[in-house]
């Protein structure tokens, strides 16, 4: 083999000089390579997040389908809710004032059972106090039907004795006037 003569400074300043020039070239070409694979990458990624987007444009539109739909269910429950609890409420007044009602009633009741029951204990007073009467004028008229018989036993004795009377002195004076007043007695 042929040897080689030795490398001069001149040589190896041009060997450098076309190492720095493939190495810019390189690096040139590594840095179109960097752009093309940065650049295909970015639109792997803006193609994957274009992806991810639309799915997730559509997830939430049927998520926001299904709020919709139990949105529109919330309200009509809650319309339905206000109609029962206006209607409770109502029946609850209707309640409330039936209960006064009846309060009332029972009331109204409660003193008229008070006032018969005062009139009654007034009425067992007053039959109480008339029995009494009558057993007092019972007892009064037994009384004077007794006395009266005396008296009429008393005043036949008497009548008779004034007849008796009478009688005598009319015949022991003999006047025929007396006689005929005494005829009419």
């Amino acid at each position: 083999m042929a040897e080689k003569a030795p490398a001069t400074w001149q040589d190896v300043s041009d060997a450098l000089a076309a190492l720095e020039t493939r190495q810019a070239s390189f690096r040139c070409q590594l840095g179109a390579l960097q752009q093309r694979a940065q650049s295909t990458s970015r639109q792997g990624q803006i193609q994957k997040l274009q992806l991810n987007f639309a799915a997730r444009v559509v997830q939430l539109q049927r998520q926001g389908e299904i709020l919709r739909s139990q949105s529109t269910r919330a309200c009509r429950q809650a319309v339905r809710s206000r109609s029962l609890a206006a209607q409770a409420q109502r029946a609850s007044k209707a309640a409330q004032l039936e209960s006064q009602e009846l309060r009332g009633a029972l009331q109204g009741l409660g003193d008229a059972l008070d006032a018969k029951t005062r009139e009654a204990a007034s009425c067992r007073r007053e039959a109480q106090a008339l029995r009494q009467q009558l057993q007092q004028r019972e007892r009064r008229s037994a009384a004077n039907d007794g006395r009266l018989q005396k008296q009429e036993e008393l005043l036949e004795e008497a009548a008779s004795a004034l007849s008796g009377l009478l009688s005598k002195k009319l015949e022991d004076h003999e006047d025929p006037d007396l006689r005929l007043s005494s005829a009419g007695c």
